[in-house]
């Protein structure tokens, strides 16, 4: 078949499956498939079916927002999530050997992920409720000021919290009405039921001491029929609840027992609470919450004496085992691969993983070997000719190895057009797996150009030292680890040092923005979703810790320090030409940071442009949108780039 390379309209022709659930039987597996859809532009979800023998996949639901498939205990119902009718997500049950499915909620602010008990006679869930009396009291307060007395009261994706909480309800399968069985102040997330069906643990966060990154977590555990609630972990610790032992004596939890910055590891503790956590790999240096996403499951095997848990490790996910009194881990999934996720059957794991040149795929591993189940990528993108990343590891100015990868096509000859990517958090790591994410990269690569990706310091999945590495020197510590690179890869032939370009999102936009005022190497720069001033920034959703995290200290003690580490303080250096996306109802990176950096550039005549997209909070430009977002925020990003890499071009054309 002849190939090409990948265009940014082939975004609409990729499928995406996850969340998958196996059968209780383990015969099938539940997923959900995620497609764009560039006519009603919006993200299309879809819940299917396939058999663990290899069988064709089957849709089940046809959306166009179905989510979240849950078995019950018996095998014959699929619980999900469903906002296809316009409105909220409500809970919906499927019966599997026919019939029309059936609406288990309406809730005014929708329902989460619903959760059956283990003995098959509830489903548990947790919901937003307004903690206002009534609907007029609700309305009324829209209209009159917003009185705040704690620190965490704006979320972005979900704005001023107001009276919004999330609380836990319980529904009896057999026509029992829903309960809502806790209340308050606090929130409410992530139900694990007990074996016995008798209690549910869920995670408590307190925004109030920190705001809403890396605050502290409870885990209590609410009994089913009283509604009472008891805590199991101190206040001051950030643990999530993950599992129950088989006997219903130990919770198995991730996070860490101070809140903050901390790779998060695996624990467990009694669940009745008074003892302190037991760190369950205290010497293995992995992070277990892969990607920071809290749905990757780790589970205790049947008989209570394993556990099964994904682990990020030098910027690649695994799934391994471990014995729950302590011992070395043995990997069971992963090696040149990322699993995105994965389920736990008795003994087969059905999981979602990619490489570096295949987009995720839904496979099975069993005793009799490992199949692949779903075949989207090869049906829909079979023709396009996607670059392999070359995993490298650079050297720092000081003597410090940093991972990365290049992208570069085999036939490229000599020095190239180079983009310098980015990352964001920085609390977080490039994959070199193919992603749906990014694909700008590929675009640019399939077009000659080399792109170059740094896991530098403060990156995620490194060790705990490794990610703490900037803290209180944030983008001094690290940008010598990305200039180090970009100098390697030029002295090896792959870059024009007239043609370099950086970008970056998120974090990776505010570093991107710093970097200008580092140097005048780069001969363009795009930074979506940045940060220019660090001083201004504490005040938003991401709490008072930042403060730590860029200077060291509290706002009271680092001004100065703040206000030196912030682009924005050093913007006379700048001669980049720089392009700046950014969302207008952004709570994480607000639109005025992107405003200060733009008109300070134009204000000193450097060539720059400020491109706004209405109504999107933090994470559209990277998929969590309208799919028309980031086509176009991609699309810009290129052209910009492409645009002053031309005129270098054309200048050392003339030289020789």
């Amino acid at each position: 078949m002849p190939t090409r390379p990948f265009q940014l309209d082939d975004l609409y022709a990729i499928h995406i499956p996850s969340d998958p659930q196996m059968s209780p039987d383990g015969r099938s597996v539940a997923f959900v498939v995620s497609v764009a859809d560039a006519e009603k532009d919006h993200t299309r979800s879809t819940i299917w079916l396939v058999t663990t023998d290899g069988g064709e996949p089957k849709q089940l639901t046809s959306g166009p927002a179905d989510s979240a498939p849950r078995f019950s205990p018996d095998g014959r119902h699929l619980l999900y999530l469903s906002s296809s009718d316009g409105g909220p997500a409500q809970l919906w049950s499927l019966p599997l050997d026919g019939g029309e499915a059936t609406r288990l909620t309406d809730l005014p602010l929708g329902a989460d992920l619903g959760v059956w008990s283990p003995d098959g006679t509830m489903i548990a869930w947790t919901a937003t409720v307004d903690g206002a009396e009534t609907v007029e009291d609700s309305v009324a307060a829209r209209r009159c000021p917003v009185v705040v007395d704690d620190i965490g009261y704006k979320i972005d994706g979900l704005g001023l919290r107001k009276e919004l909480r999330q609380q836990l309800f319980v529904l009896t399968v057999d026509g029992g009405q829903a309960r809502q069985l806790t209340d308050g102040d606090h929130d409410h997330t992530m139900p694990v039921w007990a074996p016995d069906s008798r209690g549910i643990a869920v995670s408590m966060p307190d925004y109030s001491v920190y705001g809403t990154v890396l605050c502290p977590q409870t885990i209590a555990v609410v009994d089913v029929e009283t509604g009472r609630l008891t805590p199991v972990t101190a206040a001051d610790a950030m643990f999530w609840a993950l599992d129950w032992s088989p006997d219903g004596e130990t919770l198995l939890m991730v996070g860490s027992d101070r809140a903050g910055l901390a790779e998060p590891r695996l624990w467990t503790v009694p669940a009745e609470g008074g003892q302190a956590p037991r760190q369950l790999l205290p010497d293995h240096p992995g992070n277990h919450m892969p990607n920071w996403d809290l749905t990757f499951p780790a589970r205790f095997t049947a008989d209570g004496t394993r556990v099964r848990f994904g682990e990020w490790y030098l910027a690649r996910t695994r799934v391994l085992e471990a014995p729950v009194t302590g011992g070395a881990p043995k990997e069971l999934l992963g090696g040149t691969r990322t699993v995105r996720t994965a389920a736990y059957g008795t003994e087969a794991i059905a999981f979602v993983a990619g490489d570096e040149g295949h987009i995720a795929e839904l496979y099975i591993s069993d005793g009799q070997g490992e199949r692949q189940l779903t075949r989207f990528q090869e049906s829909n993108l079979g023709e396009v000719d996607f670059v392999a990343p070359q995993v490298r590891v650079f050297e720092a100015p000081d003597g410090q190895r940093v991972h990365g990868y290049i992208l570069r096509k085999d036939d490229v000859e000599g020095p190239s057009p180079l983009l310098v990517d980015v990352h964001g958090g920085p609390y977080n790591a490039w994959t070199p797996a193919l992603s749906e994410h990014f694909l700008y990269q590929q675009a640019l690569a399939g077009q000659g150009w080399t792109v170059l990706c740094v896991d530098s310091r403060g990156s995620a999945s490194y060790g705990d030292a490794f990610m703490q590495a900037t803290n209180g020197d944030w983008h001094y510590a690290d940008e010598g680890d990305i200039l180090g690179a970009v100098d390697v890869v030029v002295a090896e032939g792959l870059a024009d040092p007239a043609r370099l370009v950086l970008s970056g999102f998120s974090y990776g936009g505010t570093m991107t923005a710093w970097l200008t005022t580092r140097t005048d190497r780069f001969a363009a720069a795009i930074a979506g979703v940045m940060i220019s001033d660090h001083v201004s920034w504490q005040g938003t959703d991401a709490g008072v810790l930042t403060s730590e995290w860029i200077a060291g200290g509290p706002l009271r003690e680092v001004y100065d320090r703040l206000t030196d580490r912030s682009p924005i303080a050093h913007v006379g250096k700048v001669t980049t030409p720089f392009m700046i996306l950014q969302n207008e109802e952004d709570l994480r990176c607000p639109m005025l940071q992107g405003e200060l950096w733009f008109q300070a550039l134009r204000a000193q005549g450097v060539r720059a442009r400020l491109v706004r997209y209405p109504e999107v909070t933090h994470f559209a430009l990277l998929g969590g949108g309208a799919p028309s977002y980031p086509r176009d925020a991609y699309q810009r990003l290129m052209d910009w780039a492409l645009e002053h890499t031309a005129a270098a071009s054309d200048s050392s054309d003339t030289e020789r």
